[in-house]
């Protein structure tokens, strides 16, 4: 019997070692499966930050492209006044001009014309 018992004994070892053989296939196999799905995970959350950042960096691309369209016209709106004001600066200084050449003529005309008349009364 003692023979039979320590049969028994093995056997019962045996299983228990088999039992708790299954038991960690069955945990390595949940293990895998967890890592699997992080993986995913991480993938997902990988994509959705990189669409994320490419939005911003669009953003932000958006974003400077209208602040140097704002400054170009700025400038190009300051250059244009600056031409304007020197542009009709001499428009004004030829007007100005012209009309200081009207009034020197006419005193000049002026002039000869009261000489010729006094000096036609003194030929007289």
């Amino acid at each position: 019997m003692d023979m039979e018992h320590q049969i028994q004994d093995h056997e019962n070892r045996i299983r228990k070692l088999e039992e708790s053989d299954i038991r960690q296939q069955i945990q390595l196999a949940n293990i895998e499966k967890s890592q699997a799905e992080i993986k995913v995970m991480i993938n997902e959350t990988s994509k959705e930050q990189t669409k994320n950042m490419n939005d911003i960096m669009d953003k932000q691309q958006n974003i400077m492209n209208d602040t140097m369209d704002k400054q170009q016209n700025t400038m190009n709106e300051m250059l244009n006044k600056i031409v304007d004001t020197f542009t009709d600066g001499e428009k004004n200084n030829h007007e100005e001009r012209f009309y200081e050449k009207k009034q020197f003529w006419g005193f000049i005309m002026a002039l000869v014309a009261i000489a010729s008349s006094v000096i036609t009364y003194f030929l007289k």
